[in-house]
């Protein structure tokens, strides 16, 4: 992913079960012969790319991401044709070495589309398609609202001057038009309703911090500051997520099938 965020694999790995949810629904949609050259763009902790290449036993799976520590958790994950790679993926140089490009729940982390999409259809052999799963339009609307509010606090507000929202989550058509650009055809692009219930307020607080706090958190000093910070950002995202029996959010995922 394009940016320069000190992600935790090890607590990725521990508290993203929505995530893995999402990337096994679509892995069990692909209808691979098992020789397939894949590449997984945001590959995480690489437990998604891991079960790829399970599926490709004639086949190569490689694990992109630009987080180190996403990348050291992921090696832990081997097989013969399994590997992983520290890349951003706007600077991706592949020429025509993939058969498919699959990425779940990452790609609304790249604000340069545009670049990506380019690269992307160079590294694809001809004939070869992508399947994604990332958050669109209208996704997370609770989190960003308690996370706004924290910013917005007097005692924070310094921290943010010139803080750039981190996240690129584009609607089905501009997607869609993207994708027409880069030069990519038979393009299928839908928009999935994957709203969810946490049991408890300790599971929705280290999903919130394992991934969508981290750019917010080191915008502010490390220490005292830092901690009253998620403590507050925290503490106001669960009050507008609580709901009898739980924690709900909203999620809002984009589905997308294309060819070369």
């Amino acid at each position: 992913m394009a940016n320069g965020y000190h992600f935790d694999g090890e607590d990725y790995r521990a508290h993203s079960k929505p995530q893995k949810d999402w990337g096994m629904a679509v892995i069990d949609s692909l209808q691979l012969k098992g020789d397939e050259s894949i590449i997984d763009l945001g590959c995480g902790d690489g437990v998604l790319s891991a079960e790829l290449a399970r599926r490709v036993p004639r086949g190569r799976v490689l694990g992109l991401d630009n987080s180190s520590s996403m990348i050291e958790t992921a090696r832990g994950n081997r097989a013969p044709n399994l590997d992983f790679r520290l890349q951003d993926l706007t600077h991706m140089d592949f020429s025509e070495e993939f058969d498919l490009a699959f990425s779940n729940a990452a790609l609304h982390w790249i604000k340069d589309q545009d670049t990506f999409l380019l690269g992307l259809h160079r590294a694809l052999k001809p004939g070869g398609c992508l399947r994604f799963n990332f958050a669109g339009d209208g996704n997370c609307p609770h989190i960003f609202r308690g996370m706004r509010e924290a910013m917005s606090h007097p005692r924070f507000t310094s921290y943010f001057a010139s803080f750039e929202w981190p996240w690129h989550m584009p609607s089905a058509g501009d997607y869609e038009i993207k994708l027409r650009a880069a030069g990519f055809r038979d393009i299928k692009v839908w928009m999935q309703d994957a709203d969810r219930v946490f049991e408890n307020a300790e599971e929705f607080s280290r999903f919130i911090a394992s991934m969508g706090l981290v750019p917010l958190l080191e915008q502010v000093p490390e220490g005292r500051e830092r901690a009253a910070f998620e403590k507050h950002a925290v503490t106001s995202i669960l009050g507008h997520s609580h709901i009898d029996g739980g924690y709900f959010e909203v999620f809002r995922r984009i589905n997308v099938k294309a060819n070369r």
